[in-house]
């Protein structure tokens, strides 16, 4: 019993959540996994490329998105990431064509073969998250030699500043 729930955990943990990049050709997905645990390739087969599609509805896609490539014939944690370029609709002016940049090609894939990451992109993010306040300024004078109040542990100890390089 605790080898598949440990198991169900690994497959869990190893979906892609995000990525974390500074320029547009390198896609490398983070996931839950590459914080706990090396990466598994003997995992339970075919449980990591189910997705249930009534749990809850996506957001919709948008150029500038980093999703995932889906594919048939490879695992979900090799799927590669690409970034929307372009959404091509159909006859009835609904999306259903998308140009996706990956870190080889730039591909034309079907709706139902994109997965956006679970993350939303950074400009989706809410300003509340991210405060645009600049740090505020505090003059100090060199006259003025305040000492700092010393801090103790819950023991009584005196806690002492490490003294650091100054490089």
């Amino acid at each position: 019993m605790m080898t598949v729930l440990c198991d169900c955990e690994a497959i869990i943990n190893s979906r892609p959540l995000a990525y974390i990049s500074e320029n547009d050709t390198d896609f490398t997905p983070i996931s839950p996994s590459m914080f706990i645990q090396d990466i598994r390739e003997w995992a339970v087969p075919d449980l990591d490329l189910v997705q249930r599609r009534t749990c809850k509805e996506s957001r919709p896609i948008s150029v500038g998105d980093i999703v995932l490539v889906g594919s048939d014939n490879l695992k979900r944690i090799h799927w590669p990431l690409g970034k929307i370029i372009e959404l091509l609709p159909g006859k009835d002016k609904e999306i259903r064509l998308i140009r996706v940049k990956t870190a080889n090609s730039v591909l034309l894939r079907p709706v139902q073969r994109i997965y956006p990451l679970e993350v939303p992109s950074p400009t989706e993010l809410p300003s509340k998250l991210f405060p645009q306040n600049s740090p505020k300024t505090v003059a100090i004078s060199d006259s003025e030699h305040v000492e700092a109040e010393t801090k103790l542990t819950r023991s009584g100890r005196k806690i002492k500043v490490p003294e650091r390089f100054s490089l």
